[in-house]
């Protein structure tokens, strides 16, 4: 794998370094719902792994930080069929320094299977050192949150995952509850 081709294979496990940003603008808010929810008493809990296909779309600098956008295709297998099935997502990262790692955002991601569709967004960081004792000569290594609402059979619902991996070795954790 080359390092500057960033080929981060997401979603998806346990580990989850996020720390909220503070500002002042409201440009620079998280996407709508992440970070913002608690499971609730009835949520339904969600583990499994995927498998991801990646593109790249472009790679830029803006004000000396690299942008790399990134089209990712992923199978998901998960212990609720309901967030099984193909994730389809637009993956923009921002790698300030290549001597530790970035961040990166969905803004519209879906999840798609014969019940219906789950959109949402997510966002999360990679490790490009290693700092994970998984990460171990494993680089990139992405950690990051997601947030779906569903449509369909899925109408009424919401998904929020956790999730950390790369290239084939992604894990995700969540839930399933109702809207609200």
């Amino acid at each position: 794998m080359r390092l500057r081709t960033l080929t981060w294979s997401i979603p998806l496990t346990l580990a989850l370094l996020l720390l909220p940003g503070c500002s002042d603008s409201a440009d620079d808010a998280a996407p709508p719902g992440l970070g913002e929810s608690t499971p609730a008493d009835d949520a339904t809990v969600v583990v499994g792994s995927a498998q991801c296909g990646m593109t790249n779309v472009s790679d830029d600098f803006v004000d000396g930080v690299e942008v790399i956008v990134e089209h990712f295709v992923c199978e998901v297998e998960a212990s609720d069929p309901r967030v099984s099935g193909t994730e389809d997502l637009m993956v923009v990262s921002r790698v300030a320094t290549w001597t530790l790692g970035g961040t990166w955002t969905v803004q519209d991601a879906t999840l798609t299977n014969d019940g219906g569709t789950w959109r949402g967004s997510a966002q999360g960081v990679v490790d490009l050192t290693g700092v994970h004792p998984f990460a171990e000569a494993v680089i990139p290594f992405n950690y990051g949150e997601a947030h779906y609402i569903g449509e369909g059979a899925y109408d009424g619902l919401e998904y929020h995952y956790y999730f950390s991996g790369s290239n084939g070795m992604e894990g995700v954790t969540g839930w399933i509850q109702p809207a609200g």
